[in-house]
């Protein structure tokens, strides 16, 4: 007898979220249920695979020695079903798309509708999370294809460089710098610069800027998102460097920040289109790479530098 895919699928499921509760809300199932195929499959293998710890449920030895297999026959399988989906219906298939959070939602609300236009029957399922994770998931097969910031780096992923993305300089319309007509490098010493949360590239990028200008990063205020640190400096908590597709979005003329460039510095951030080598699509998606490019230069060629 053999293990059955959902079995395994379930044995991922309780892998990634570390709790069987947590896992049986996650495939929507009740926690006895998910029980049961688990002590099935570890009668089948005649293996246990998990161990109670403190903090949840945890893979023993044995688990953590199947868990490549089985996540090389879940890939598999997946892949498999793209296939047949690919063969039979080109670009009508639908695709899971991991987006970073602070890039997916003000570039995504400006193209899909051009996307849609192009493509009638392909769906994009879309879900934010950090780029760690999203890296993870790609590999994993719970996406098929991210949007991301760069640095992102592995021999199993093809990375496709999107756009330069510009960094400006935001703050409260009453701070003192925002009366000056130009703004040096200078100005920013012991400047107080809020940051997102620490799991984010882009929290890195400015903590690099923070040391580069002698900036004082407040580490008490980190936010959760750049709406977060948009509502901060706009009550004069401090200074912070959004991206310029952002500031494009969200912030309007006649509101009450100031938004400006440092004279003589250039301060962007990089984005890729990413999906796996072994991926059934990347034909279609290396066609999609280009088309998204052109959509992009068309409808926001002012706002980012597109990497043609």
């Amino acid at each position: 007898m053999k293990p059955t895919l959902k079995q395994l699928e379930y044995f991922l499921a309780v892998f990634k979220n570390g709790s069987i509760r947590r896992a049986a809300e996650e495939l929507d199932i009740s926690q006895p249920t998910l029980t049961a195929q688990l002590a099935k499959l570890e009668q089948l293998f005649d293996l246990n695979l998990f161990e109670r710890a403190r903090n949840g449920t945890i893979l023993s030895p044995a688990g953590k020695h199947m868990l490549p297999y089985i996540q090389i026959m879940i890939e598999d399988m997946n892949n498999l079903m793209d296939a047949v989906e690919i063969a039979t219906s080109g670009s009508k298939a639908n695709y899971r798309l991991g987006v970073s959070p602070t890039l997916g939602p003000y570039l995504l609300a400006y193209l899909l509708p051009l996307i849609h236009e192009q493509y009638h029957l392909l769906k994009f399922y879309v879900r934010e999370d950090v780029p760690a994770k999203l890296k993870d998931g790609l590999l994993d097969g719970f996406y098929d294809l991210l949007l991301t910031p760069l640095p992102l780096e592995h021999e199993g992923i093809h990375i496709e460089p999107l756009i330069r993305e510009e960094l400006l300089l935001v703050m409260a319309d009453d701070h003192p710098m925002a009366e000056k007509n130009i703004i040096t490098a200078d100005d920013l010493a012991g400047q107080k610069v809020v940051n997102l949360e620490e799991n984010h590239i882009y929290s890195k990028q400015i903590e690099q800027l923070c040391e580069k200008f002698g900036s004082t990063l407040l580490r008490d205020y980190h936010g959760n998102s750049l709406d977060a640190l948009r509502a901060m400096i706009s009550t004069g908590v401090g200074i912070a460097f959004l991206p310029s597709l952002y500031v494009h979005s969200e912030i309007k003329r006649g509101s009450s920040l100031f938004v400006t460039r440092i004279e003589g510095e250039s301060i962007h951030r990089m984005h890729a289109i990413a999906w796996r080598h072994s991926s059934p699509a990347r034909s279609f998606f290396r066609e999609f790479a280009e088309v998204f490019k052109k959509l992009i230069y068309r409808k926001l060629g002012d706002v980012v530098e597109v990497i043609l």
